[in-house]
């Protein structure tokens, strides 16, 4: 049926029109006309907003979004997908992503399917180039070091059965050097520095154990049994620095500190600590022995903080005073801390035996990562899961220490190359 649309008259008679039928159409716009993303490095990803607005007089059928291109990159580009219908005057944004995969150019086309009468297929230019930012590679072995361990043992006379229950569970803590086959030195000072016998030097025989010494275990137990003195001088923190020290390290204890080795602590009291210098200092000194300051470790055996503690344990009683100071020193070094009054000390020795292996969680890394985002990590060649960067160690810190023997490869940029 024809339809006349009566729009006025004259004197002369009627004036007729037919309406456009092209007015009530849709019609697309994509805007910007073509996309060029800036040069990212490799690794990278970029964004940018593209919008499809219906500036026709009738809706718009929008039946898909997609990118299509040459050989050269088009799997670098990825749109998201809309469909749908567009009232006149409606628009949508769509987030058109640039991942570079190889080096150079990438170009591609956006691709919008719609209902447009004029422009079914509307295709858009998508041009972006990649380049290779600074990286690096870290490798590591997982390997501890050689390692010195200084025991340093309240020998006090109510310390008897702490002592005790420690050399019961000295295979547990021993074991570990013995499964990695470690090269390690262990030796037993007491806290005691007024007694010229004592004051920093290595007690026991051998002096100090290492593994050409037959029966380490038995060996270090003896040395761990240091007997007790009716004394109040309790001053581990200043023991542990004048067996690190010369004279001694020239004279009694000479063959048992090793620059190159790493180094644990262990304390082991049941009453304060009356050093002369301040904790601080204590922690300078250890700092100052090492290049890296995770190169040492440290664990303290003692009273619980603020009001000590006590307990039964069997027919014995346990209790302590508290061991702040010790406490803070083990805190400092992110090191290893447990009640003495613990009756079960076989879950504790055993961690500290763990920890004083260096058997490693964590590889500090070389230099500081542009952007850590971009670290990979590989163990034994394949990428590796369960691990985490830390920056504040500036370290890749695995949930579960890698085997003994596996290699750590760590490739991360030097600079920050991504927007």
């Amino acid at each position: 049926m024809l339809v006349f649309w009566l729009l006025g008259c004259t004197d002369q008679g009627f004036t007729l029109r037919l309406p456009d039928p092209l007015a009530s159409e849709p019609d697309i716009q994509v805007s910007p006309g073509a996309v060029l993303f800036d040069p990212l490095a490799l690794g990278c990803s970029d964004r940018t907003p593209v919008t499809i607005t219906n500036v026709g007089a009738g809706p718009l059928d929008v039946e898909g979004t997609s990118v299509q291109g040459s050989d050269e990159g088009p799997n670098d580009y990825t749109v998201e997908f809309l469909s749908g219908t567009l009232r006149p005057g409606d628009s949508e944004t769509v987030q058109l992503q640039f991942e570079p995969s190889l080096l150079g150019g990438a170009v591609a086309e956006l691709i919008v399917d719609s209902d447009d009468p004029d422009e079914p297929r509307l295709v858009l230019p998508i041009e972006g180039a990649s380049f290779d930012a600074t990286w690096t590679l870290d490798v590591f072995a997982q390997a501890p070091d050689s390692i010195d361990v200084l025991w340093v043992i309240d020998n006090s006379g109510s310390m008897y059965q702490e002592r005790d229950r420690v050399m019961e569970e000295i295979e547990i803590f021993f074991q570990w050097f013995l499964d990695l086959d470690l090269d390690y030195h262990m030796g037993v000072i007491t806290t005691d520095i007024l007694n010229p016998a004592y004051s920093g030097n290595l007690v026991g025989s051998p002096t100090y154990v290492t593994r050409a010494t037959p029966e380490p275990q038995a060996a270090l137990a003896r040395n761990i049994d240091v007997g007790h003195l009716e004394m109040g001088d309790e001053s581990g923190l200043e023991a542990m620095r004048l067996a690190l020290t010369e004279p001694l390290l020239s004279a009694h204890n000479a063959g048992f500190y090793r620059d190159e080795a790493r180094l644990a602590v262990i304390f082991l009291s049941d009453e304060p600590d009356y050093s002369p210098l301040e904790v601080p200092g204590y922690d300078a000194f250890l700092e100052g022995l090492k290049e890296d300051r995770e190169a040492i470790f440290v664990a303290a055996i003692v009273g619980d903080r603020l009001d000590g503690c006590s307990n039964s344990c069997g027919a014995e009683e346990a209790s302590a005073d508290p061991g702040d100071r010790y406490l803070d020193l083990a805190e400092a070094f992110e090191g290893f801390e447990e009640s003495i009054c613990t009756c079960d000390l076989a879950p504790a020795m055993e961690r500290i035996g763990f920890e004083s292996t260096f058997y490693l969680r964590s590889f500090g890394l070389t230099q500081t990562p542009g952007e850590p985002s971009l670290l990979k990590v590989w163990l034994d060649g394949a990428l590796a899961a369960g691990w985490s960067y830390d920056p504040g160690l500036n370290a890749v810190v695995f949930d579960t220490a890698p085997p003994l023997g596996s290699q750590v490869v760590v490739r991360y940029p030097l600079d920050n190359p991504c927007p």
